[in-house]
């Protein structure tokens, strides 16, 4: 073997090396982008769980709260008022965390629109559409836009209380009569 093919055997092995180092990152980088869009979905989930759903089966009184505010602002008092207010501006904050993910094409299109669904429900209750017009003074004109454009064009979108009929209520969960 002259010291030419050598030196050709040694562009080709290096050349191959090369190749699948390339093919090496491409994989790495597609499981790097899985593995980013699952926690961008996860942190949806936990950011719900943690903020709402936690709290509504561990303490009556927030669940009673959240269920009487979504049929109406009047069955609840002064400071009730106040925490359903907050209760549904984080949600309206989580639906702007929502959209971002979706902007950077972290979540897929079908979770983006569940969350867009459900926020429009809790837009289309009774205190849900009391509150809205502030809520919309406070959060970012996108979300804003985003969720009044879906009601538009899904004007027979259903409100969260006829979706989920428990939560049909004309008084305080757990009260008699």
């Amino acid at each position: 073997m002259t010291l030419e093919q050598v030196s050709l055997a040694i562009q080709i092995v290096a050349a191959l090396a090369v190749v699948g180092s390339l093919i090496f990152v491409g994989l790495q980088l597609r499981q790097s982008d899985r593995t980013l869009r699952a926690n961008s979905l996860q942190s949806v989930l936990d950011g719900y769980r943690d903020r709402t759903f936690l709290p509504g089966i561990t303490n009556d009184e927030v669940l009673d709260i959240y269920a009487r505010g979504l049929n109406s602002m009047e069955l609840l008092n002064e400071n009730e008022k106040r925490r359903f207010w907050f209760i549904l501006l984080n949600e309206f904050l989580h639906m702007q965390h929502v959209l971002k993910l979706r902007e950077l094409k972290m979540i897929e299109a079908v979770d983006y629109d569940a969350w867009l669904s459900f926020t429009a429900s809790l837009v289309k209750t009774p205190g849900g559409s009391t509150l809205w017009p502030t809520a919309k003074a406070i959060i970012t004109p996108t979300v804003c836009d985003v969720i009044e454009s879906y009601l538009e064009h899904n004007p027979h979108q259903p409100s969260f209380i006829a979706l989920n009929p428990l939560f049909k209520s004309g008084r305080a969960i757990g009260s008699t009569g």
